[in-house]
């Protein structure tokens, strides 16, 4: 409760007294933020010992971890960030790793993961989506923008505007949302109450090693005797046995 207390006076400091409204001061608002995250994700925590059960059942310990490792992730990274913006006190060397860590590693990240994605599909011969948009969209949204902002950190540049980069929350929808069966089977069902029996394959990565659908495991067959041991599985909509 105290950390909570504390933190909300710095934060109320930082909206009320306008001086106090500089870059650098917004960390340390940033991580007043942060820390009050922390303190409620605690205090919760404090009561459910003090009860000496959880009372918020399944669903609210998975929200309570989230909440409370998003918010210590915060927290961390705005300490090292304070802690460069008061040694450096140059903004134009805190783009360096601002991008580095924010965007390289991203990008690393998205195309060595698709990368592999993409060979395992070529793999069982069964694409379930173009395994390149996602870093072409990435790359498309926020590349532009990035190049246009270090360019003017540099130069007094007029061309940087926001709405390089407000496509991003657009391609997102359609591509992670709209571009999963699943997700946009549950889309439907939401507007319109009518539910989609879709197959549970979008995010289970045993699916593109098997070609097997989840619930299905693979069995073995002796084929007589000729094409030797072959592996099927049995089919999700029919139930007939899919062999490879």
């Amino acid at each position: 409760m105290l950390g909570i207390l504390l933190n909300a006076v710095t934060i109320a400091a930082f909206v009320k007294v306008k001086e106090l409204r500089t870059p650098s001061n917004f960390l340390v608002f940033s991580l007043a933020a942060a820390d009050v995250g922390i303190s409620m994700n605690a205090t919760v925590a404090a009561f459910s010992s003090f009860l000496r059960y959880w009372p918020y059942g399944s669903d609210g310990c998975q929200t309570h971890g989230f909440q409370g490792f998003t918010a210590a992730l915060a927290s961390i990274h705005f300490v090292a960030t304070i802690a460069w913006d008061r040694y450096h006190q140059n903004y134009v060397s805190y783009l360096i790793p601002m991008t580095i860590f924010n965007m390289v590693v991203q990008v690393f990240v998205v195309m060595s993961s698709y990368q592999s994605i993409e060979q395992k599909f070529k793999k069982t011969g069964n694409p379930r989506f173009n395994a390149s948009m996602p870093l072409k969209t990435l790359l498309f949204c926020w590349g532009p923008y990035g190049i246009l902002a270090f360019y003017a950190a540099i130069e007094n540049a007029t061309l940087v505007s926001p709405k390089l980069r407000m496509t991003a929350p657009t391609f997102n929808m359609f591509l992670y949302a709209l571009g999963n069966e699943n997700y946009r089977g549950g889309i439907w069902e939401l507007l319109t109450g009518e539910k989609i029996q879709a197959p549970q394959i979008e995010n289970n990565p045993g699916l593109l090693e098997s070609g097997c659908y989840p619930g299905t495991p693979r069995v073995t067959t002796l084929n007589d005797g000729i094409r030797g041991h072959a592996s099927r599985c049995a089919s999700p909509v029919t139930g007939g046995n899919k062999v490879e």
